[in-house]
């Protein structure tokens, strides 16, 4: 069990996992499908092989960390907000 902060709101870190597990499944299916398609793909690619380690490894780092900030923002907006105003305007 980890310690709770009190900076950081319960229902913050319980969405974060839960979109870094999705957005880490997302990854290893992509990485498995460009595995899969790796005879396709080298018809297309002028200058790299279809086997390139670096794309590999690049490229789902990079689609990981679009994914972490594009529902990290959205998340620490959303635990900003008070949750008796935000039902008041409703």
């Amino acid at each position: 069990m980890r310690a709770i902060d009190p900076e950081q709101p319960i229902g913050t870190i319980q969405t974060m996992e839960e979109m870094i597990f999705e957005s880490m499944i997302g990854v290893v299916i992509g990485v498995a499908a460009a595995r899969a398609l790796t005879r396709y793909v080298e018809s297309l690619l002028y200058g790299i092989t279809p086997n390139d380690p670096a794309t590999f490894a690049s490229a789902p780092l990079l689609l990981a960390a679009v994914a972490l900030v594009a529902f990290w923002v959205p998340a620490r907006r959303a635990a900003a907000v008070d949750p008796i105003i935000a039902l008041w305007r409703e």
